[in-house]
This record gives structure tokens, C-alpha cells and sequence, in this order.
């Protein structure tokens, strides 16, 4: 799935999705020790791997889709789409060993799900974002002794057989109506049509 791979799923213009949010996790100010604890973000972010857990805390994710166009006479035409990895930036934690051993052994998971919530306990979801038949394409520790986080953070990577967006439309708190569309990712054919 690097690079181009075709898509079939039902909503057209769906763009980049991409989101980065302070966590609630303590952190070390000059002259402190640690824990200090930083403001509660406007939303949370959780994701839940098949056999890891449930209630992973994540910092940030970024994924994307773009058209590639064919010009046309009278206007464009679809073209190929690129289905990009999501990639996860979450501190250092229980999961973060058996993340690293899927990625070297190539082995896949059934399903990671990334939640953004409105609150820390996330009981009201309103992003929901699925994916299927998952490879860890990337695992990437790192820290530093005088920055501000308490543990090392690392950058996941996913590639994904399918994906199913949900989003779930909020009213003062209330969780109204779920939409979303789910596609499967298919293989690249080749530049030459065959």
C-alpha cells in the first residue's frame, strides 16, 4: 500500500484529517521534578489495538487521502488515489513493546480504532476512525533528559487493508446521529493500465 493504491468507498471528497492535542499527562517544568500536570485538552484521544488494550492515551495522529485528478476536456476526472498510513504519536507504555515486535516481524493486527472524545474518560465520542487487517509499518521511540515529558514518545505508523470513519454529530454533550463511510484499500495497478 506505499504510495498509490486505489479506493472504493462512498463519500467523495473526504481530504486530510490530521490533529494534534496537549495531553493530560504530567510533565517536568526548570526546576521542577516531575509529575506537573498541564492543562486538560479540549478533547482526547484514544486508540484501542486487538489484544494490546483498549485505552491507549495518544498525543496526536495524522492521516490523509488525496484525488489525483486526470485533466479532461470539459473538467477533471478521478484519478488514483493515495491512501496514506495513519501515524500515532503516543508516550511510551504497556502496549509499546508488543507494537515494536509486530512491526519487526511483520505480523498483523485485526483492527486498531483511534477515538477523539470530547472528555478525558471519553465517554462521548465524536471521531471514530477504524481500520482493518493493520500492519505497524513504523515504530519510532525517542526522547530527550531536558525536554518537558516525563517518558519518551514514540511514532507509530498503521497500513491498512480497510478503514470506517464515524463521526458523531454533538449537541450540548449529546451524541445525535453516527455517519461515516467505510472503504476498503485496494492494491495499485500498474502505470500502464494493465
Amino acid at each position: 500500500m506505499q504510495g498509490r493504491a486505489l479506493a472504493r468507498w462512498g463519500v467523495v471528497a473526504l481530504g486530510f484529517v490530521g490533529v494534534s492535542v496537549l495531553s493530560g499527562t504530567p510533565v517536568a517544568r526548570a526546576g521542577e521534578s516531575c509529575p506537573v500536570s498541564t492543562p486538560t485538552p479540549s478533547f482526547a484521544l484514544r486508540m484501542a489495538v486487538d489484544g494490546l488494550g483498549d485505552d491507549i492515551a495518544v498525543q496526536s495522529f495524522e492521516w490523509g487521502v488525496s484525488q489525483r485528478g486526470a485533466a479532461a476536456a470539459g473538467g477533471g476526472k478521478p484519478g488514483r488515489v493515495d491512501v496514506q498510513e495513519l501515524n500515532v504519536t503516543k508516550h511510551l507504555d504497556a502496549s509499546s513493546p508488543a507494537l515494536a515486535r509486530h512491526c519487526a516481524e511483520g505480523t498483523r493486527l485485526p483492527r486498531v480504532t483511534l477515538r477523539a472524545c470530547s472528555d478525558e474518560t471519553c465517554s462521548q465520542r465524536y471521531l471514530e476512525i477504524q481500520l482493518e487487517d493493520v500492519l505497524v509499518s513504523g515504530y519510532r521511540p525517542g526522547g530527550t533528559a531536558e525536554g518537558e515529558d516525563c517518558l519518551p514518545l514514540e511514532e507509530l505508523s498503521f497500513q491498512f487493508a480497510g478503514i470506517k470513519l464515524d463521526y458523531v454529530e454533538q449537541k450540548q454533550q449529546v451524541a445525535l446521529q453516527r455517519t461515516g463511510p467505510k472503504w476498503e484499500v485496494l492494491p495499485a495497478l500498474p502505470d500502464d493500465g494493465t
